[in-house]
This record gives structure tokens, C-alpha cells and sequence, in this order.
């Protein structure tokens, strides 16, 4: 049922058929397992009356679904604040040098993007990670440098993963970084780089939907 009123939310078509003897209680904390309410929500409060959840359960959903919302405008500004502190420091990189990657910058494309959950924010600072690193260091602000891949800091309470490069083989970074150099980064190489992640996840971490 999760991947059914999934799919409704994000693409529409027939109404999902929910089953009389529905345990709403567990399909909830599995949607919190999975990071999903807030989806789960657009398309619950779409269906007919007889087929949502009892009250207390679709007010549950609703609250969360606000914290959500709340959470995606801090982690919004702080990102936005983070990339425009480095382009005033270093103008001489360009024009927005340090994009957003995966879950902020693949929420976009959701029908509610305020709706996608995610727990930190990915940037790709490439080969201006050290100078980014240099002036997070210079304001105070501690960066983790434990994980040579993407060094890790927090501010405002939002978790930053500064990646230096995004694949996991170095041909394949080479490639990326090629095309990326010719086009920009571009939503279709995005898309590349989300399959190769969705790809290593599943054969190397026991995740789920998110």
C-alpha cells in the first residue's frame, strides 16, 4: 500500500483501494521509518472519506507533515546562505561554483517539493572544497574532515556533506567531470549520478524507499 499511494502522490492516476481492515497505526510509523509522511499525506487527504485514516492518524500525518515543511525552508536558506557566502568571498569562481546535489536539489521535481524529506544537505564542491573549507574554518564553524570523500559541517543546525567528487570510481569522475565542464550540470547528468547512488545503496546498504 506505501508504494501505492506513493506513486499516487508523485504521478496521480486511480485512486489506491484501501483495504477495510487497514492497520493505520503501523502504516504509519512505517512511513516515518521511510522518511515519506509528507508524500504519504498529499495523497491520503485526496482520497474519499471512508478510505482515509481515522482522524487522530491523518492529524498525525498533518503535523509532522508541517515540521517537515518547516524544516525544508531552513535547510533551504542556510544552503542558500552557505553558496552565496562563497561566491561573495570567491567571485573569481564563478557564478553559483558550489551546487546542490541529490535530495534539495531533486525536490524540485516533486509535485509539493516542501514535501521531500532528507536529513542534510549535499553540496558538490569539487575542486573548490579546500577553499570552502579554508573560509567555514576562518568564520569558526568546524568542519569534519575525517571522510577525505566529502568533509561534513553543521550551521544552523542544518549538516553539510561538502562532496569532492560525486562517483565512486575515478574514470567514472573523470567522465563526469568532463561533460560537466562542456554542458554544466545539468538535471540529465544529475540523473546519471542519482542512478550510480540508488545503484550502490542497494547493493551495498540495507535501505528502503528513501
Amino acid at each position: 500500500m506505501l508504494t501505492s499511494l506513493l506513486k499516487y502522490s508523485l504521478f496521480g492516476g486511480p485512486i489506491p483501494k484501501i483495504p477495510d481492515t487497514f492497520d493505520w497505526n503501523h502504516f504509519f510509523v512505517e512511513c516515518r521509518k521511510e522518511a515519506v509522511v509528507a508524500l504519504v499525506y498529499d495523497a491520503l487527504i485526496q482520497l474519499p472519506p471512508n478510505q482515509q485514516p481515522p482522524h487522530e492518524i491523518l492529524f498525525h500525518f498533518a503535523t509532522i507533515t508541517h515540521t517537515i515543511e518547516e524544516d525544508f525552508q531552513r535547510f533551504a536558506q542556510t544552503t542558500a546562505e552557505v553558496q552565496e557566502r562563497f561566491s561573495d568571498r570567491h567571485p573569481e569562481c564563478g557564478l553559483r561554483p558550489i551546487p546542490v546535489v541529490k535530495g534539495l536539489r531533486i525536490a524540485g521535481l516533486y509535485p509539493t517539493p516542501q514535501h521531500r524529506e532528507f536529513g542534510d544537505i549535499d553540496l558538490l564542491s569539487g575542486k573548490y572544497t579546500d577553499l570552502l573549507i579554508d573560509q567555514l574554518s576562518e568564520a569558526g564553524i568546524t568542519v569534519d574532515l575525517s571522510d577525505r570523500r566529502h568533509p561534513t559541517f553543521q550551521l544552523n543546525g542544518v549538516n553539510f556533506e561538502a562532496h569532492r567528487y560525486l562517483f565512486y570510481k575515478p574514470e567514472e569522475n573523470t567522465f563526469f567531470d568532463s561533460i560537466r565542464e562542456r554542458e554544466g550540470f545539468t538535471l540529465e547528468l544529475h540523473a546519471h549520478f542519482i542512478a550510480a547512488h540508488i545503484e550502490r545503496h542497494a547493493v551495498f546498504f540495507d535501505e528502503g524507499i528513501k
